[in-house]
């Protein structure tokens, strides 16, 4: 039996995050590969020159990090990929990397600029979008469950959880947000609006989009990105 767990997106997002820093290619896919996935989102493949060169770019898409307990009971029809893979390794929950996530070590050296407010392997939630790019420590959200913020001059809304690493982030249009007293549902200026994988959507059907983040280890984060992010301090 499954025991609450990351499902395998979140897990193959962390994995990418965890590597990334070495700007190495990762793994191909059906050989297909896309190189250091912080990169600005241009392909980087010889197979994919053609479209590189027509100025194609990966569209980024917002990740959520959740248990396979609140990923079946919210979509009961999701199928999960077979651990009999043919192959010796156990990609039984919770085991792979399993020592790495565990450890405060990172598995190549590397160069931390800043560590007041993030350690090396704390988690951030980050945007990089509306020009401009931001994270969040994960631990932030212990304190403050819903994040009114900006990236550039894009206001928007985080919606977070500290113990199962969730964070989904929306546009919020100049509204201010607080916990709402529904578990999936947030508040603005008194009505309760509910959180979906999209929208936010409100008490007369409107609807604010999602933008797009992710969870990432502030050393590749900041490795990538640098000055060029900015990083919240929390409360």
């Amino acid at each position: 039996m499954l025991r609450p767990a990351l499902i395998l997106f979140a897990f193959i997002a962390l994995y990418s995050f965890a590597a990334a820093q070495d700007t190495k290619t990762q793994p191909d896919i059906a050989e297909l590969s896309v190189k250091a996935v912080f990169a600005s989102g241009e392909v980087q493949n010889d197979a994919l020159n053609a479209l590189r060169d027509r100025g194609i770019k990966l569209k980024i898409r917002p990740v959520a990090i959740t248990s396979w307990e609140n990923r079946k009971r919210q979509h009961p029809d999701t199928r999960v990929l077979s651990l009999e893979t043919g192959h010796r390794r156990n990609y039984s929950s919770g085991y792979v990397y399993r020592d790495y996530f565990a450890s405060p070590d990172l598995m190549f050296p590397t160069i931390v600029r800043d560590e007041r407010t993030a350690k090396r392997k704390d988690y951030v939630y980050g945007i990089r979008t509306f020009g401009a790019a931001k994270a969040w420590p994960l631990e932030a959200f212990k304190t403050e469950p819903v994040i009114n913020d900006k990236v550039g001059s894009q206001d928007i809304v985080l919606i977070g959880n500290h113990s199962t690493r969730t964070v989904r982030a929306y546009q919020r249009n100049g509204q201010e947000f607080v916990s709402g007293t529904e578990q999936g549902s947030t508040t603005a200026g008194g009505k309760a609006w509910t959180v979906t994988e999209d929208t936010l959507v409100g008490p007369e059907g409107e609807k604010l989009p999602r933008v797009p983040g992710h969870i990432s280890y502030w050393f590749a984060w900041d490795g990538y990105l640098g000055t060029k992010s900015e990083l919240y301090k929390p409360l």
